[in-house]
């Protein structure tokens, strides 16, 4: 099974879910969790690993540094520890400022939806969670020319 999204809605993912979206082992997840303190997943009772967005927000930060920006595992925690609560930290380059407008929309609850809007909803958030991926392979292959051509 190839899952290039995480599914929309869960409060917590396994680390097989997430070493698939992410495309790593979980056994380099879990070596990331012994260097990076702000790795910090939940354990079940029995020891399993239950991920947040954050969580893996965090580990697709630190997998750009590495793997993209070429950041040693020092390097990479000294990074994030400077530019913690910074949104992009993962994004070195200097870009040109674009204005954005953010719009306030309220999203109903599950409850409050019936089957055939939830099943919409649930399809569009899919689609959205596409666009990014792609987006961000984009981004990715752009550093990666630039580093090229430097």
């Amino acid at each position: 099974m190839n899952q290039d999204t995480l599914t929309p809605g869960k409060l917590y993912y396994t680390i097989g879910e997430v070493s698939e979206y992410l495309k790593l082992a979980p056994s380099q997840i879990r070596f990331w969790e012994t260097q990076f303190p702000e790795l910090t997943p939940k354990k079940t009772r029995k020891g399993d690993r239950r991920y947040i967005l954050k969580d893996v927000e965090t580990l697709e930060k630190i997998n750009h540094l590495l793997k993209i920006q070429g950041f040693t595992i020092k390097g990479a925690k000294d990074y994030l520890k400077k530019n913690k609560g910074s949104q992009n930290t993962a994004i070195e380059q200097k870009t040109e400022e674009i204005p954005v407008v953010a719009t306030q929309i309220s999203v109903p609850s599950h409850a409050e939806m019936n089957p055939i809007q939830f099943s919409e909803f649930t399809e569009m958030l899919n689609k959205m969670h596409e666009f990014r991926n792609s987006l961000m392979d984009v981004r990715d292959a752009l550093i990666v020319l630039r580093n090229k051509i430097k």
